[in-house]
């Protein structure tokens, strides 16, 4: 989330009216797709995780190992697509098919 004039590069995303909803969107995707939320200056010096991949809300990228660039790459699309307005699409990848169907109560 950004205000002001956009100085660093990167993707913006908005104007979104309601600053809240924009907030608790923020940390319902942060649970969904634990990306990192820090600068790239501390992203490039970390020798361990941060306390955001140990209470499971990044997948911890800044550290060797913990995991691949594809799986974060793919985490980092599924929010691009979700802010872009293509959440039905992000759907449909991670649900399987099938699996969406209600559970009969009998």
């Amino acid at each position: 989330m950004h205000r002001g004039a956009k100085h660093a590069k990167g993707e913006y995303f908005g104007p979104f009216p309601n600053g809240y909803a924009v907030r608790e969107t923020l940390a319902l995707l942060q649970k969904i797709f634990p990306i990192r939320q820090c600068e790239n200056s501390v992203y490039r010096n970390r020798s361990r995780p941060c306390l955001q991949y140990q209470i499971g809300r990044c997948l911890g990228p800044c550290v060797e190992g913990l995991v691949s660039e594809e799986e974060y790459a793919q985490q980092v699309e599924y929010v691009r697509l979700f802010l872009s307005g293509k959440d039905d699409q992000v759907l449909t990848q991670l649900i399987p098919y099938g699996n969406c169907q209600p559970e009969s109560g009998v």
